[in-house]
């Protein structure tokens, strides 16, 4: 009961606007996302306010975020069944750097880096292991393996040496 969600929603024709506010004991927490439709059949969302603003943000994800919550695995076994052996079971999870940036806002967890490489590698280690947890899952519910999307991190973004220093060592771990 120490960390409660409520959410807000604002259609404005086909887009959307969702407002995500988490309260624990010690402070609320805001999120915005945007959901544009860009094609018939497509809609982006991006968050346009983060979670994490400042170190004080991320400790209350540390004190009061409950445990990852079990999934259900029903459509895992479904795919198994239908396929048998003859296919295999490949769900998608995030990379560690992907899961951080969904909740601190992507040039701050850039910087974080060389600014405040602690609060960095203690978000980076905090949303790796809760994604870890979610992997293993998987694989205990009939995953042949877990498509893991690094897409956030990518060459247009970043350098080789900042990769291979401040992402690499999380991702592998994935």
């Amino acid at each position: 009961a120490c960390w409660r969600v409520s959410e807000k929603e604002t259609i404005n024709g086909h887009d959307k606007t969702v407002e995500t506010i988490i309260r624990t004991p010690e402070k609320e927490l805001r999120q915005v996302r945007e959901f544009r439709l860009v094609s018939e059949f497509e809609t982006v969302m991006a968050p346009t306010e983060y979670f994490i603003k400042n170190k004080s943000d991320f400790m209350q994800f540390i004190k009061f975020q409950p445990p990852v919550p079990e999934f259900d695995f029903s459509n895992t076994f479904r795919a198994r069944k239908i396929l048998g052996d003859r296919g295999c079971i490949a769900p998608w999870a995030q990379g560690a750097f992907n899961m951080a940036s969904m909740y601190r806002k992507l040039d701050d967890l850039l910087t974080d880096a060389y600014i405040d490489p602690k609060l960095y590698k203690e978000i980076m280690e905090y949303f790796s292991a809760r994604m870890q947890h979610t992997i293993k899952k998987y694989a205990q519910n009939g995953a042949d393996m877990v498509s893991i999307g690094g897409n956030v991190a990518s060459g247009g973004l970043i350098g080789p040496d900042f990769y291979r220093k401040y992402i690499l060592p999380f991702e592998t771990k994935m």
